[in-house]
């Protein structure tokens, strides 16, 4: 075998943890990545799970940034991110992630921008041309179908090929068509039968179709069989380590299973990433980090809620109620989570602004249970106070990457406390923490709902600011919020089993469900209130060819400076298809003095008005009448126009106009036998648990006769492991070959013959001699 293949298949995976392999001979130096979503996160410490890192700015997460609707405050987050990689050193940063937010249970949706994939790719790609315009790469995440965390490293996601183009990888497609990504991280789960990392015809699509030319990298552990991999056309196996991906491929290309040529055109990638992120350029002098994370904070919060409360007086004495008043919920946990250089709190902020306030804690975050003493005392400050500023929220062990939520309830203890406090207050003003949608029991009951989500470290001085009206709030919801668990659509599929995931709600997620459904959700999307008022008037479409302008007048008619985020939506009339009631194909963000009018216009294209044909496998728009719907939110429609357009007169599409629908028991909304006539006629088949191989779970191993055996392995792992947030559900879930993660001595051989002793082929001694460096 030639030393140019054995080095070019060395190529293929990192040197460590967080670096790609240098080839000094070809000239490819080593390529340094990191975590950082909205923050950099640099690890102190190697090892299995999420350690300590170096201090770096908390900026807000995307499930808050989301709710700007801002293109260019997410370019500028993505300059600011640069700015701390070029001071560090980091050539690559891990993000963003545009996930679909498919259900609010998901514990890393706070990661996430949006349930709209229009919304997600734009946002994404505004995000992606701020990082690469310094030099900096990203690595758009996760690429596809990862939508839930129970099972992620095993799960297969079953997707209908309509649903999974017009939700799953629009956003995808939109980012890399707009901002030419550098890189893109390969998700752990299977899709359609085929893990990410080794899906084909997934990354085929992003190349061939979408015009990709950066390099595909394996989420961190994602790898399930090296060769199938970089024959698909993944180009780095990350993490790093010397556990024998390089022997495999270069076996494989010596018995001719693989071509060379895969090796030389995976190598040139490499090379092109190297040298793109070569000659950083950002100016770290007069980068104010903390400025900025307060600036997007405030930009995108959401009032979703006001009765007259807000904005506070000078002269209100207020009783501020709330652990997470001088211990807010900043940031989410896992990967992501960074070491703040600095964090403020609503009540450090309000008692230097000398704001006339008395505090009580009114609950623990330590449990979910009621504490009698500590309600009475925040009830007695109640009583007496103009006005009841409540912080609630998830405590950070509710929703992290890593697991998901079991339901979207606040704890019992804060519900039943706010509910109380409404009960001897008329302005009590909630301020929610949290990642992702929570249910709501006392809305109707208190005058004002500020939501926060996870702001980062300037968190507090952004609350108050927007609290006292010194900011007036302008963000809208990037998705939405429910009445209950019960009316989310795929409430009944999103935890049925570890191994596969229906995705049977099709193509009704999110608001488009609620809108077709008739459900009223407890906050819609795109909704939030402000300190002033608009008028939406003169809606003009004007259709010419190729290019389709609508133009609506807005006018500020209240008393305060403010911004407006106008938002428009496509919908076909009588279609003959099964399509969503309306789509978001438009917004934009237009700030306006009291009496001020401007002018928003939008520019639509044909994808604007397509839907995905499975029969073409490909885009196409039905001819007929469309209405162009401009609104403040998906559920308040201000202005209305029509417009006819030319394309196909049959229309195909395998989801039927009724599919939206209970099944015969009324049980569920979205039937097994449905969902298998629009996948083709039938539901693939759990994979059986035996034979156990590398992809097996713990879970499924640990039903063997050596359960009570890795049992013990678990917590023994557990005890000496250095990393946190690691819980024994996650090492249950994860696959055998996750034992790359545990022991540095592990190679792909042991895990086949881990495999093999489960299945009574072999021993455990067998495994010992497959270990590198053993003694």
């Amino acid at each position: 075998m030639t030393e140019r293949i054995s080095q070019r298949a060395q190529l293929f995976t990192g040197a460590d943890n967080w670096t790609s392999r240098a080839d000094d001979a070809d000239g490819i130096p080593s390529i340094r990545f990191s975590d950082g979503p909205h923050g950099l996160r640099i690890e102190r410490t190697a090892g299995f799970g999420f350690n300590e890192s170096h201090p770096s700015t908390a900026y807000p997460t995307a499930s808050l940034t989301a709710c700007s609707f801002d293109r260019a405050l997410q370019k500028e987050l993505g300059e600011h991110l640069a700015a701390e990689c070029i001071r560090d050193g980091v050539q690559v940063l891990l993000g963003p992630g545009i996930n679909h937010k498919r259900d609010p249970r998901c514990g890393r949706n706070f990661e996430y921008y949006s349930e709209d994939p229009y919304l997600s790719g734009e946002l994404g790609a505004a995000y992606v041309n701020g990082v690469q315009s310094c030099g900096v790469g990203v690595s758009v995440k996760h690429f596809a179908g990862n939508s839930r965390e129970y099972g992620r490293m095993v799960e297969d996601s079953i997707i209908d090929e309509r649903a999974l183009h017009e939700l799953y990888l629009a956003q995808f497609e939109r980012v890399i068509r707009e901002s030419r990504p550098w890189s893109v991280m390969c998700a752990y789960n299977r899709l359609n039968g085929e893990y990410c990392c080794q899906n084909r015809p997934l990354m085929s699509l992003a190349r061939d179709r979408w015009g990709f030319d950066g390099v595909f990298l394996s989420d961190w552990g994602a790898v399930a069989d090296p060769v199938k991999s970089i024959r698909a056309g993944l180009n780095l196996e990350m993490p790093g380590g010397n556990h024998g991906s390089a022997e495999r491929i270069i076996d494989a290309v010596t018995l001719q299973n693989l071509d060379p040529e895969v090796l030389d055109e995976s190598t040139e990638r490499i090379r092109l990433l190297a040298e793109r992120t070569a000659q950083p350029h950002c100016e770290e002098s007069g980068n104010d980090h903390e400025a900025f994370a307060l600036k997007a904070a405030q930009e995108s919060a959401v009032l979703m809620k006001n009765n007259g409360a807000l904005p506070v007086g000078t002269r209100d004495m207020i009783a501020l109620i709330g652990p997470f008043a001088h211990d807010p919920r900043i940031q989410g946990t896992g990967s992501s989570r960074v070491n703040a250089t600095q964090q403020d709190s609503l009540y450090e902020v309000m008692k230097e602004k000398r704001a006339m306030f008395s505090y009580a804690p009114g609950y623990t975050v330590k449990n979910h249970h009621p504490d009698t003493a500590l309600e009475e005392q925040a009830l007695n400050l109640a009583e007496r106070a103009s006005k009841v500023i409540v912080m609630a929220g998830l405590p950070e062990g509710d929703e992290a990457e890593g697991y998901d939520r079991t339901g979207i309830a606040l704890p019992e203890n804060q519900n039943r406390l706010i509910q109380k406090l409404a009960r001897i207050n008329k302005n009590v003003i909630v301020v929610l923490q949290c990642g992702a949608p929570v249910e709501l029991p006392w809305r109707n009951e208190v005058n004002a709902v500020l939501c926060m989500y996870l702001a980062g470290c300037r968190s507090g001085e952004a609350a108050w600011n927007l609290l006292s009206g010194s900011v007036n709030p302008c963000g809208k919801l990037a998705e939405t919020w429910p009445v209950t668990l019960a009316d989310v659509p795929s409430a009944e599929c999103f935890r049925e089993s570890l191994l596969q995931v229906q995705y049977r709600e099709s193509i009704y997620t999110g608001y488009r469900y609620y809108d077709a459904s008739g459900i009223e959700p407890a906050f819609a999307f795109g909704h939030g209130c402000s300190y002033t008022t608009y008028e939406y008037h003169d809606l003009t479409v004007r259709n010419e060819g190729q290019k389709i302008t609508a133009a609506v007048q807005v006018t500020n008619t209240g008393n305060r400076e403010g911004k407006e985020i106008v938002q428009l939506y496509v919908a076909k009339d009588r279609s003959q298809i099964a399509r969503c009631t309306k789509e978001l194909k438009g917004f934009e963000k237009v700030n306006l003095k009291p009496g001020e009018t401007k002018t928003v216009s939008f520019q639509l294209d044909e994808r604007s008005f397509s839907y995905y044909d499975v029969q073409k496998h490909d885009w196409s728009v039905e001819a007929g009448q469309y209405s162009i719907l401009i609104g403040a939110s998906s559920r308040d429609i201000r202005c209305e126009a029509v417009l006819f357009l030319d394309g196909t007169l049959h229309p195909y599409s395998m989801i039927p106009s009724d599919y939206l629908k209970a099944d015969t028991q009324g049980s569920e909304r979205f039937s097994r036998e449905a969902f298998a006539s629009i996948l083709g006629g039938s539901i693939p088949p759990v994979r059986p648990a035996k034979p156990f191989t590398g992809n097996s779970s713990v879970a499924e191993l640990s039903e063997s006769g050596m359960g009570k055996l890795i049992r013990k392995g678990i917590a023994f792992a557990q005890s000496r492991l250095s990393g946190k947030g690691v819980s024994e559900d996650m090492i249950l879930e994860a696959p055998v070959r996750s034992i790359f993660w545990v022991s540095s001595h592990a190679t792909w051989d042991t895990v086949d013959a881990i495999a093999d002793v489960f299945n009574g082929k072999s021993t455990v001694l067998k495994v010992y001699r497959t270990l590198r460096g053993r003694n």
